[in-house]
């Protein structure tokens, strides 16, 4: 059986006062180990924490699916437990606003023969 090459995303969010204000981040890591890509992106202020983690999970699998060829397989890390235990089906989503990302995220996902999405520490989710 011929083994499929694992890309990595880290994705992020976050809200801090200010003029930064809230963002959401990902980081694209190749089977080989080279960063391939990596973006912040500015979300609108009144963005919940959650729905900027959501962002980034989405734009990194955006990214990914944008890729030519498209990778197979992709493994996934982030830091928030909710956004990582609702899009694995062990929390349920009642938020309005989280089911609609959430349902953007799971059908990203499925456009790869085999994923994970699986929490880290907020310390380990960088790279260094």
């Amino acid at each position: 059986m011929k083994t499929v090459p694992r890309f990595t995303l880290y994705f992020d969010g976050n809200k801090v006062p200010g003029p930064t204000g809230t963002s959401c981040s990902f980081l694209v890591i190749s089977p080989t180990g080279q960063r391939l890509s990596e973006a912040t992106i500015p979300l609108p202020p009144q963005t919940t924490v959650p729905e900027a983690e959501y962002h980034g999970l989405i734009a990194g699998l955006e990214h990914l699916s944008a890729m030519s060829p498209p990778p197979e397989a992709v493994d996934v890390f982030g830091d928030s437990q909710l956004v990582v235990n609702q899009v694995n089906g062990v929390y349920e989503t009642r938020k309005t606003e989280l089911r609609v990302l959430r349902g953007c995220a799971r059908n990203l996902l499925e456009r790869f023969r085999s994923w994970t999405v699986t929490w880290v520490p907020r310390d380990r989710n960088q790279v260094k």
